[in-house]
C-alpha cells in the first residue's frame, strides 16, 4: 500500500465525488481527490502553525489597544484611569460622601475608630470639607 503524496498548499474547495464518476484510485485518482485536498490543507496549517511556533512568522497579536480607554467608577467612592493594555491600570478612589459622619457629638470613640478603620481600608484621605479627628 501507498501514501498519498501531500504538498503545502491550501485547496480553496473540496471536491465532491458524483454518482457518475467511475471508481478509480492511484495517487490521480478520483476517489483519493479528496483525501489529497484535505491531507494538502492539514499540511499547510501544521506548516503554518510550525513557522508561528519558531517566529519566523507573526500573528495579530496587539500589545496595547489602538484606542485607550478610560474606566470610570461612580457612586459612593469615585475614581478613574485610563488603559491601553500595555500595563495594568490603577485607579485611585475617593469617596463620594463621608462614610460615617461624625455629626452633632453623637459618634462616640468607638465609632470614630470605626471610621478610621473604613477609611484606612479604601486608601482614601478625606476630602475637604468633611470632618477631621486626632
Amino acid at each position: 500500500m501507498a501514501a498519498l503524496p501531500e504538498k503545502d498548499e491550501w485547496s480553496p474547495e473540496i471536491y465532491q465525488i458524483e454518482t457518475s464518476d467511475p471508481v478509480l484510485g492511484g495517487p490521480d485518482g478520483i476517489d483519493n481527490l479528496q483525501a489529497k485536498q484535505l491531507s494538502n490543507r492539514t499540511r499547510w496549517l501544521r506548516d503554518q502553525l510550525q513557522k508561528i511556533a519558531a517566529g519566523v512568522i507573526s500573528v495579530g497579536k496587539a500589545t496595547q489597544l489602538t484606542t485607550a480607554r478610560t474606566l470610570r467608577i461612580k457612586g459612593a467612592a469615585t475614581g478613574s484611569a485610563t488603559f491601553d493594555g500595555s500595563a495594568d491600570a490603577e485607579i485611585n478612589l475617593a469617596l463620594a460622601v463621608d462614610p460615617l459622619p461624625i455629626t452633632g457629638g453623637r459618634c462616640v470613640a468607638t465609632c470614630i475608630l470605626i471610621r478610621a478603620g473604613v477609611l484606612l481600608l479604601l486608601q482614601v484621605t478625606p476630602k475637604a470639607g468633611l470632618q477631621e479627628f486626632t
